[in-house]
């Protein structure tokens, strides 16, 4: 059932946005699809199977519709990003066990707060990024990059 209900959400949920979205953008021959992603689509995060599995989905299914819609103007790209403080991380990210060891793997020494990754969408929307699609664009803080 956990399965089931992580891959109704966070997989086929943001395929059906895709394919929502995507139809009048097509009509319109231009546009700018921005998935969200997690580095738990590039990395194994313990513990983590479903949720890791569907992240990685949403890395292919963006990489898939980019090559497939390029030709109708439209860009498709992710945002992967890290640990984000937030009201439901918040309670991790505290934890006196799992936030020191967290905040210990992200070599800019701290969680990445919202703003972060709307800097992220801004760019992957505007028209500074005419030219990238299909890309995932991780905002982590250097997790993944060690």
């Amino acid at each position: 059932k956990e399965w089931d209900d992580i891959v109704a959400v966070n997989l086929t949920g943001v395929f059906r946005c895709c394919r929502r979205l995507g139809s009048p953008m097509i009509e319109r021959k231009r546009g700018a699809i921005i998935n969200i992603s997690s580095i738990a689509g590039h990395v194994g995060v313990k513990r983590q199977v479903p949720y890791c599995a569907t992240k990685g989905g949403v890395e292919l299914l963006t990489r898939a519709l980019a090559s497939d819609w390029a030709e109708h103007g439209i860009r498709v790209n992710a945002i992967a990003y890290g640990f984000v403080e937030t009201d439901l991380t918040r309670a991790v990210l505290t934890h006196p066990h799992i936030g020191p060891r967290y905040l210990a793997r992200i070599p800019m020494g701290r969680f990445g707060q919202l703003s972060d990754v709307a800097g992220a969408a801004v760019f992957l929307a505007s028209p500074a990024a005419s030219y990238v699609t299909g890309h995932s664009l991780v905002v982590d803080g250097g997790w993944t990059a060690s």
